[in-house]
Order: structure tokens, then sequence, then C-alpha cells
């Protein structure tokens, strides 16, 4: 029997595949802004990371990503007190992490937000930091990317990090 998928939901329902034996080499990561991903076809093993707005509806993204994270924040790097305004937080972290842990070897990573800008340049920057791979390039074409989303996406996986190698 063969699954559909149905467009805007939370996650796609492709399985990953487990157990490799050796690491991966680095995934791409590529930063679009939503009318660029929603122009985008994967060619390979590629999963997407989209970020909205929290009253936005979600992105409407092709069919053929392995899987969608769908997660939405402002791009403020404080709380501003307004009420539509919600500051990336742990939850989202760690559903980020989460979502990154089940996809060991992709060969790309898709992540966008409204401009391309600010937010999926902070979360490419962090995945790229926590993984050990170069964020150089990455720091110079997004110079405008977003430190709050950075920095607290880097300090929830090194927890994650350090609560798995402690059961071990």
């Amino acid at each position: 029997m063969r699954k559909t998928r149905k467009r805007n939901t939370r996650r796609h329902t492709r399985q990953p595949r487990r157990g490799a034996s050796a690491p991966s080499p680095p995934a791409e990561i590529v930063v679009l802004s939503l009318v660029r991903a929603a122009a985008y076809e994967p060619s390979r093993r590629e999963i997407c990371i989209s970020i909205t707005d929290p009253q936005s509806d979600p992105a409407e993204l092709s069919a053929q990503f392995a899987e969608v994270l769908r997660v939405a924040f402002s791009d403020i790097v404080e709380p501003t007190g307004l009420p539509s305004h919600q500051l990336f937080a742990a939850e989202h972290a760690t559903a980020i992490i989460e979502f990154l842990d089940r996809w060991p070897d992709v060969d790309r990573i898709v992540i966008h937000c409204n401009a391309g800008l600010s937010r999926s340049p902070g979360v490419a920057l962090a995945i790229a930091e926590l993984r050990g791979w170069p964020t150089s390039d990455l720091e110079r074409r997004f110079p405008l990317w977003n430190s709050w989303v950075r920095q607290q996406l880097v300090t929830t996986g090194r927890a994650a990090r350090a609560r798995r190698s402690v059961r071990r």
C-alpha cells in the first residue's frame, strides 16, 4: 500500500534510514527565502526546516522533501512584550535538534524563513557549529543572521548531547 502525503502537515511521513555504520560527510546546508523555498524542488535526499511567523500560514513546499519540520517564531533577539511576537525558545530548539537527529545521513538540509536573511541563517549556523562544520562562509554570506536563534540552538544542542553522553 502506498502512503499518500498531505501538504501543509507538520511533518511528511517518509522514514529516515537508521544505523549508518560510519559518520556521513557533512550535509550541504541551503538557506532560502520563503519565495525561493516554495519554488525549490529537492533533487537528492533532502529535509527542510520551514520557519514562519507565528500568525502565518504554513509554507507550500515540495512533497519531494524526505521530511519537513515546521516551526513558527518571530525574527526578534529579545522579548518585545508584544503578544504577536514569539521569541525563539527551548521548544523550538528541541524540535530542530530532534528532527536533525532523526535524519543523520541526508544529502542536504534546506532551511527557509521569510527573507532568508536572519532566522534561517541563524539556524544554519547553529547546525554547522554543533556538527563541527565550517561556519565562516555562512557568516560571510548572511551577515544579518539572528544571534539569539543561533545561541539558543547551540546551547540546547550541546545540553542534549551532554544528556545523551551521560546516559551511555
